[in-house]
């Protein structure tokens, strides 16, 4: 088990940590995050700015008892629990009918989409698998334990781009690529 721990917790302190430092990287992504919560109809224009706050404490949070060794249960249910507020968010969005660029991990301009509440709901269960592993305790062998890491690291390095790899997917948009070169 100690391996899905790692697993685990690699990649939900890379997404994590990826998530807080784009939007503390500086005052202006703050805002845009700001200024998404409230096209997306999150919540009202005077408190944007304290629900983008709470969220990156929230992100640092669970990062700080996910790295901690002594927390790591703690630091999954805290996972757990904001990647389920944050796909309700998600989901809740996307039944109203709000179109605004998801700020997940800063800079991003591509509009939330059914892919965002996906990406969340996974790492929600990658929280719970993780908890479930830390309970049930163990120990690996050293290189079996960095293999899990590498593994965790290149997990958290793909929810990090998939809007990326979601728009290489994408059709292009009318007009576009027709009437020859």
């Amino acid at each position: 088990m100690a391996y899905i721990e790692v697993v685990c917790r690699v990649t939900l302190l890379g997404v994590l940590a990826t998530a807080a430092f784009g939007k503390l990287r500086s005052r202006q992504a703050l805002r845009a995050l700001a200024g998404s919560l409230v096209a997306m109809r999150v919540v009202r224009a005077g408190r944007a700015r304290r629900v983008a706050v709470l969220l990156v404490v929230a992100e640092v949070s669970t990062v700080a008892m996910l790295g901690v060794w002594w927390l790591p249960v703690l630091g999954f249910v805290a996972a757990a629990a904001l990647m389920a507020v944050l796909t309700a968010g998600v989901v809740k969005v996307l039944l109203g009918g709000a179109a605004a660029p998801c700020r997940c991990f800063g800079a991003s301009t591509t509009r939330v989409g059914w892919f965002h509440a996906v990406r969340n709901a996974g790492s929600c269960a990658v929280a719970v698998v993780g908890g479930a592993a830390a309970i049930a305790g163990g120990a690996g062998e050293p290189a079996g334990l960095v293999v899990a890491g590498a593994i965790g690291g290149t997990a958290a390095a793909l929810l990090v781009v998939l809007d990326e790899v979601v728009e290489l997917f994408r059709p292009p948009p009318a007009g576009v690529g027709e009437g020859g070169v």
